[in-house]
């Protein structure tokens, strides 16, 4: 077993492992709506943007991380922690898209570079023949600051807090997690797992933008679609101009069914293929009035997005995966 300093510098790299969450993807990806609403940058430009700051920290961390050889471990821990602490600070007072890359620079450098660059060294430094389970440990970190919830009783929580406005209170360990709120209590098994890395299939440039009228393309999807493949329920979205057109076809029963709907299309004219079911429950789910529908390519998943109407609106992107359509 390990012996006091193996413990304390296990300790020390469960704890800078633990907050560099602060400049993992995961994280940064929590408030990505938020911060393209408020600098009023797309889904490509906000992606464009992670990108260059991330490329320009990793590149960064390569001269500063090995000046750990020639510092003392404690100097060079406080360094990394004011720099994460100011990385913060500076996000809060982000007001511009310069002033964004600086910020995500800082965050991925500081958090995702340094701290996790820090423990890793500090464990290797001091573990020789246990190296590969302190590390373990330590890497534990991470996994310690997310956690997977099943569907179940994200369900519960959201027929039980539809009509309340009420805080709640999170608390969770490695297996529950634990919901308070006025007098109820939820307690839930995690999935133990990693959650699977969504921001890799979502595409940065979309040129091609679909706004639409909420109401009327649920129910036009949802008629259409009654007439669509039992196996596959796929729909086609044909788009030009101001004119959106809407079909689906069963080639076993031979029925077909075409509708076609007025919306404000921005980009070339295009044909993608959807899973009727899939797409109805998205705008189902959704109170905005007009969605907007960014794509790029008929074979490249679409982002589905409620656009503002009011001071309460959603912060919520949705990915909508294509179909192969039938030729």
């Amino acid at each position: 077993m390990f012996n006091s300093l193996k413990f304390k510098v296990i300790l020390f790299g469960f704890i800078f492992t633990f907050f560099s969450s602060f400049g993992q993807s995961y994280f940064l990806g929590l408030f990505n709506s938020s911060i393209r609403d408020a600098l009023s940058i797309t889904h490509g430009q906000f992606g464009s943007i992670y990108a260059s700051a991330t490329l320009c920290s990793s590149l960064l961390l390569i001269w500063v991380g090995k000046k750990i050889d020639d510092v003392n471990i404690f100097k060079f821990a406080l360094f990394v922690i004011i720099l994460l602490a100011f990385a913060c600070f500076f996000f809060s007072k982000v007001s511009s898209v310069f002033l964004l890359f600086i910020a995500i620079f800082l965050m991925r450098f500081s958090g995702q570079g340094m701290m996790s660059h820090t423990a890793s060294t500090t464990i290797s430094r001091y573990f020789t023949r246990t190296r590969g389970r302190a590390l373990s440990i330590s890497w534990f970190g991470l996994s310690s600051a997310e956690f997977i919830m099943p569907k179940k009783p994200l369900n519960l929580l959201k027929g039980i807090l539809g009509g309340s406005d009420s805080e709640v209170t999170i608390e969770y360990n490695d297996s529950n997690a634990k919901f308070t709120f006025d007098n109820v209590v939820l307690v839930c098994r995690l999935i133990d797992g990693k959650y699977p890395n969504y921001e890799a299939v979502i595409p940065k440039e979309n040129p091609n933008k679909l706004t639409i009228d909420r109401a009327s393309f649920l129910n036009s999807v949802r008629r259409v679609s009654i007439f669509s493949s039992k196996t596959t329920h796929q729909i086609r979205l044909k788009m030009a101009g101001t004119e959106l057109n809407i079909s689906a076809e069963d080639l076993d029963f031979a029925n077909k069914a075409d509708e076609r709907l007025s919306c404000d299309y921005q980009g070339d004219d295009m044909q993608i293929g959807f899973n009727s079911r899939f797409l109805s429950e998205m705008l189902n789910n959704l109170n905005s009035n007009e969605v907007l529908i960014e794509m790029s390519l008929p074979n490249r998943a679409g982002i589905l997005t409620p656009v503002k109407s009011g001071s309460d609106d959603e912060k919520i992107t949705m990915l909508v995966m294509p179909v192969m359509l039938n030729s």
